[in-house]
């Protein structure tokens, strides 16, 4: 699996995460807080896939990237609607995005 997008919320108490899983797009909210983020090299997230329960394990490096990518997604994003260039909101704009990254691999 591969993190494409992170996003810390309520307080920075949770971490909201959209991941490829062999083409598909899944995503997860994990009871983690950027300090335990920060703190630890390697993180076992427990997600859910197809009704089974598993143990995703990120590095702290993946989790900073994709969040970082989002940022700049974001940026992206605000840029192309201040200048009229892209109607939706932030979100499906992404998860559209999302969905092409996770089909071309990249």
């Amino acid at each position: 699996m591969k993190i494409l997008s992170a996003v810390f919320t309520d307080g920075d108490g949770h971490l909201t995460m959209m991941c490829e899983n062999e083409g598909k797009l899944e995503s997860g909210m994990f009871p983690l807080s950027r300090i335990e983020a920060e703190k630890y090299e390697r993180l076992d997230l427990p997600i859910e896939i197809a009704g089974k329960k598993i143990a995703f394990t990120a590095t702290k490096s993946e989790i900073f990237n994709a969040l970082r990518q989002t940022d700049i997604d974001y940026v992206e994003w605000k840029t192309l609607k201040m200048t009229g260039q892209v109607k939706e909101d932030f979100i499906t704009w992404h998860f559209n995005r999302l969905t092409i990254r996770a089909g071309f691999g990249t």
